[in-house]
Order: structure tokens, then C-alpha cells, then sequence
């Protein structure tokens, strides 16, 4: 691209540009303040603990790293190996060993250096050597640490009532050693005026709310200054909804927005530990308490999932990862310290169907979109134009649950269910129905199998907006770039406006960013649409691979058919004015699958066509050129 060119270009495209709702004031989508690189764990995370929080060693560190090679785990996505408390001495400094073992050359757990000791009789060899041995498998290494002033056990942390804190020395020690991943807790928080947990007022969510900004800088400087790449997994809103009853208090959200801006996922209730099936309908009405929050490189951390442990049966086990999966929750799962990986656990955990509803590219939260007391249904838009739709029964007696395609968001006049448990696939002219045995639920996938939709918003298919701090959600040309809805709306253009453009007004725009379909991939769709009496059909839209056109074919109620040629310009075109287009929108910046952005001026344009007199539209038919995506469609 030639920028004088361009910008020439789009000087002469400015003089006829458009009208954006309202006079709409320039505006950013992405919440200001923000620390993290939300692009560093743009899905959620898959953790593996060796043992429980105080069991876990070297030696489990290393057997269970070996195992998630040796069993394909970790090829299938399963590849950090994260320590929990107690990797670190008391800092009484002793160890924790049986005797209590002193520890030499030690002030408060930390070495001559204020860096914090492993323990010895845990790692033997220092933490060091175990984090090189992680790595020599291919895999990540994830840490714990803590936003208070000790660890729940006692260990040394990064905050401190008095005295110095240790927030950039250990960051920068963690990075030092190659660390990908970190979990801080936030026990022993300091300076907090409830009464215990869970924690409750606004001077509680303030510190909190500090204590992470600082962390997050720290981890920021760190990861710059040593090339790392370490991902934040913070603790503290749990501790604010520690009974799992405070989603809609003032003191939680006002920690959960902070986590927002400081770290790319977040535990937000108290432990479930993953064993009982009512723990985990608890927790999961956490997460849809939590949605808000919730986008691309933001997920809400539901604790772990049982996989065969506590008292949840194996169906219930797998029910709990669908859910998991289609809320976009980090997946994490506890090896036992005297069982291992078990076959049931390596059958279940590696269900690549699965794994691609939790990895999908989108990142979305599934949404909850019919709820009573004994059933729920949830739905997820995917990446490729697939839905996942998850039927939930929550009660102890078999219940048939439905829904239907338009309910999920599509408006196909034919689809396909592959349900991925039992791998059976069905199809659907519009319903979804099932019986679903008690205390289990259904996670299909949603696949399109006829060309045709009776509704053009519902038959987008594609993500091409995204957030400044959600950039990896969208994917519109081959490298995965995307329009950005903070430059959009710095244009005027907001999710919920119109624009006016060509004397055609396009209203409802879609584009607020992550976590939804936003645009029409052209492949030859027949898309249900009328207009009676009007005298002009419109389009927007971009081309992402040059000037690109096709033929698409208008319908008529009289049983004829026309043909125009649908082009858009290239989103950074030198020529805004092929094809007779109208220059819309036009935006100062792109995003890209990491934090850098994209400069230049990039473009979404009006395609418009005279409608013969006297005729009506029923439908129309695309071109089948999947460079042009279609945003809105309109007539005047």
C-alpha cells in the first residue's frame, strides 16, 4: 500500500462522506486504564495441578509433564504445569517437612536477594530446575503467589501491611526463570475494614483493586523487559463473593472491572473444588452473574473441574467440562498425587470436540438464553459460523429441553447437530429438542447445511470487529486483522447506531465488539429479504484481499430475477470508488492478533442499486467470493 496514494484517496472519499447517528460523540469501547496484554491468552487457559495445593513436589511436577506428552494431552491443548501454594518456605522460614525443618539464609521465606526460597524437601534441586524440566517437555510453567501479605499457608507474597513490598522484584524473578503463567491469590489481604470474608465494602475493593494494578504493572514491565510472555490469573473477587451469592454487589463489580483492565482471567467465587453437582450450578450462576466482564482475553475462572474426582459421576464430569467449554471458562484440572492421569480422565479431558468449543478463536462467554428451575439452554457463537448450544438439566428427572436455530442466532433453513459426547449427528429445519437424563447435559455443535436463511442478521457468520483490548477475537483478512470497534466508534459509529450514506440509512449496527457475529462471509447465500415499493437496495461492506466483486442476484415476488455485480473496495483500498461505491466509514487504525495496532486509514464502503419499477424482492442471492463481508443491508 502506497500511504500517499491512500491518502489522497481517502481525502477525495471524504467529501462525500456520510452522516453517523445523532452526531454521536467520539467514544472508546474498550474500558480506559487498561495494563494487560488481553492478546496473551486470547482463549482461555488449560492448567494442569500436580496434587492438591499442598501436596504437589518436583517429583509430581515431572511425573504428570511426562504424562500429558505421553497420553496426547498436551498435544490436544492441556500445556501449562502450574505449583500451588507451599512451593515457596514459611515465612517463619521454615520448610515443610514434618520437623519444620529451618531454613538457612532466610528472612521472611525470601533469600539475601528477596527472592522467595522453594522449599527444599519439595524441590530438592530449587524451582529453577523444575520450571527447565516443564519446559524441556514443551509446556508452561505456572506459579502462585498472592496480593496479600502472605500466602493462604503462610508463604512469602508480593504485598506487605508495612514495609517493602515485592510486587516488581518478583515479577522480574518469575520472568527470570522463564515463568508463562501466574495465579495470586489474595489471602491475607491487608488494611480491609469487613468482617472476615467474603469482603464487602468499597475501601476492601479499592485495595484490591490496587494491589492487582500494581501487579499488573509489574508482570507488564517484566514480560517486556525479559521477553516473556506471562499470562495473570488473579484471585481476589472471590474473596468478595466468597459464599457465591455477590455477583450483583457494588464492592464485587467495582474488583471485577479492575481485573478487567489488569489480567487476562480471574477466579470469581469461592472454592467448589469441583466435586458436586450442586457446587457446580453455584458456580456456574457465578459466571452468568459475571458475563459483563467476560470477552476474548477476559474469561471468568470457575474453578476447577472435577474429571472423577469428589462426587460427581463421569457424566456429570463431562457435563461440567461442556459447560465450562461453552462459557469460555479456563479449564484447569487436579492430577491426583497417588493416581495420576486415569484413563476416564484422559478419555474425557482429551475430547478434541470439546477443546475447540473452549479454544475457539471468538472467545465469547456462551450465553444463557432460557433459564427455569430445572433447565437451562446456553448458546455460543464459533468462529467458523457454528454455534454451540449446550441443553443443561439441573434436576434429578429426566427433562426434554428445546429451543430453536433462531433462538441460538441463525436463521438457516437447515442444520446440523453433532453432539459432542456421543459424536451422534441429527438434523434440523429450526428446532433443537432432546430428553435429557437427569443431572447431565447436551453440548451440540450447530452446523449450517443448506445455503439458505430466512433472516439476513441472523445469517452472519463471521467476527470482524474487534475490541482494542480483545483484538484476537476477530479475524477478517488472512493474517486475521480486524476492524477496530474503538476507531469505529471515535467515527461515530457504535454498536446499537445507524449511519446514513447515499441517502440509504443502515440502522442496528452490529459492532461492539468481541464475542459475536458481525458480518456476512459471501458464499453464495440465498437470504430471505423483502422490499415492497421502495426503489434502491443497499449494502456495506469491505473487501479483505483488493478490489473484489461477484454477481448476486435479486429475487423478485413475480417469479424473475436480476443480476447486479457486488463489489466492495479493499478495507485499505487506493481506489475507494470502485465499483460506483460510496466511501461509509472510515477508520484511523486496524487491529491485529497481538497488542501493536495496524495505522492507516481503513475503509467500509456503500454498494447501491436501483430496484426495477413495480417490482418486489423476496430474497437475495449472494456472490459466492468469500473476500466480501457484508455488515448491513438496507433499502430506500
Amino acid at each position: 500500500m502506497h500511504q500517499k496514494k491512500l491518502n489522497q484517496a481517502v481525502k477525495l472519499a471524504l467529501a462525500g462522506l456520510t452522516t453517523l447517528a445523532a452526531a454521536v460523540p467520539a467514544q472508546a469501547v474498550s474500558l480506559p486504564g487498561n495494563v494487560a496484554d488481553h492478546t496473551l491468552q486470547g482463549v482461555p487457559s488449560m492448567v494442569v495441578r500436580p496434587g492438591s495445593w499442598r501436596e504437589t513436589t518436583d517429583a509430581l511436577v515431572r511425573r504428570d509433564a511426562d504424562s500429558l506428552v505421553s497420553s496426547g494431552l498436551a498435544a490436544k491443548g492441556w500445556n501449562i504445569v502450574a505449583v500451588d501454594d507451599d512451593w515457596m518456605v514459611r515465612t517463619d522460614c521454615t520448610d515443610w517437612d514434618a520437623a519444620r525443618t529451618p531454613v538457612p539464609n532466610c528472612s521472611g521465606g525470601r533469600d539475601a536477594s528477596g527472592h522467595p526460597i522453594a522449599s527444599p524437601s519439595k524441590y530438592p534441586q530449587g524451582i529453577q530446575s523444575t520450571i527447565n524440566y516443564v519446559h524441556s517437555k514443551g509446556l508452561k510453567f505456572g506459579i502462585y503467589t498472592d496480593g496479600g501479605s502472605k500466602t493462604c499457608d503462610g508463604g512469602s507474597a508480593m504485598n506487605a501491611a508495612t514495609g517493602p513490598t515485592y510486587f516488581t522484584s518478583d515479577a522480574n524473578y518469575f520472568a527470570s526463570m522463564g515463568v508463562d503463567y501466574i495465579k495470586s491469590d489474595y489471602c491475607y489481604n491487608i488494611h480491609n475494614t469487613s468482617s472476615g470474608w467474603p469482603l464487602t465494602t468499597d475501601n476492601d475493593a479499592t485495595i484490591a483493586v490496587d494491589a492487582y494494578h500494581q501487579t499488573a504493572l509489574a508482570v507488564d514491565a517484566a514480560n517486556a523487559a525479559y521477553g516473556t510472555k506471562m499470562v495473570l490469573t488473579p484471585s481476589p473477587a472471590a474473596y468478595f463473593n466468597w459464599n457465591n451469592n455477590a455477583t450483583g454487589t457494588a464492592a464485587y463489580q467495582k474488583v471485577l472491572a479492575g481485573m478487567a483492565l489488569y489480567a487476562q482471567q480471574w477466579r470469581i467465587g469461592g472454592d467448589n473444588g469441583g466435586s458436586t453437582w450442586s457446587a457446580m450450578l453455584t458456580t456456574l450462576d457465578q459466571g452468568v452473574g459475571s458475563a459483563q466482564f467476560a470477552r476474548a482475553g477476559h474469561f471468568n475462572d470457575l474453578d476447577q473441574l472435577a474429571m472423577s474426582k469428589g462426587s460427581m459421576t463421569v457424566a456429570q464430569s463431562q457435563s461440567e467440562f461442556s459447560l465450562w467449554a461453552i462459557m469460555a471458562a479456563p479449564l484447569n484440572i487436579k492430577i491426583g498425587a497417588t493416581s495420576g492421569l486415569t484413563a476416564q480422565m484422559i478419555s474425557d479431558a482429551g475430547n478434541t470436540d470439546v477443546i475447540a468449543i473452549s479454544q475457539d478463536q471468538i472467545g465469547a462467554q456462551g450465553k444463557r438464553i432460557f433459564n427455569d428451575a430445572n433447565t437451562s439452554v446456553f448458546a455460543k457463537p464459533l468462529s467458523n459460523g457454528d454455534y454451540a448450544v449446550l441443553l443443561l438439566n439441573k434436576s434429578t428427572t429426566a427433562q426434554t429441553i428445546s429451543t430453536t436455530g433462531l433462538a441460538v442466532g441463525t436463521s438457516a433453513t437447515q442444520f446440523s447437530l453433532t453432539d459432542l459426547w456421543s459424536k451422534a449427528v441429527t438434523t434440523s429445519t429450526g428446532s433443537i429438542s432432546a430428553s435429557v437424563p437427569a443431572t447431565s447435559a447436551i453440548l451440540y455443535r450447530l452446523h449450517p447445511t443448506s445455503n439458505s436463511f430466512t433472516a439476513w442478521r441472523q445469517a452472519r457468520n463471521a467476527s470482524s470487529i474487534s475490541d482494542d483490548d480483545a483484538s484476537t477475537a476477530a479475524c477478517f483478512d488472512s493474517s486475521c486483522g480486524s476492524f477496530s470497534s474503538d476507531a469505529l466508534a471515535s467515527a461515530g459509529l457504535v454498536s446499537g447506531g445507524s449511519i446514513t450514506v447515499g441517502g440509504q440509512t443502515f440502522t442496528g449496527w452490529v459492532g461492539g465488539g468481541a464475542g459475536q457475529h458481525d458480518s456476512i462471509v459471501a458464499r453464495g447465500q440465498t437470504i430471505a429479504y423483502s422490499a415492497v415499493g421502495r426503489s434502491y437496495l443497499g449494502f456495506l461492506g469491505a473487501s479483505n484481499a483488493g478490489d473484489v466483486s461477484g454477481t448476486m442476484t435479486v429475487n423478485y415476488s413475480d417469479g424473475t430475477s436480476s443480476t447486479v455485480t457486488l463489489g466492495f473496495p479493499d478495507w485499505q483500498t487506493v481506489n475507494p470508488s470502485a465499483f460506483g461505491d460510496t466511501t461509509a466509514v472510515i477508520t484511523t487504525h486496524a487491529n491485529t492478533q497481538t497488542k501493536a495496532q495496524a495505522s492507516g486509514n481503513h475503509l467500509i464502503s456503500q454498494a447501491k442499486f436501483a430496484l426495477p419499477a413495480g417490482k418486489s424482492v423476496i430474497s437475495i442471492t449472494l456472490p459466492n467470493q468469500p473476500a466480501l463481508r457484508i455488515f448491513s443491508i438496507t433499502t430506500s
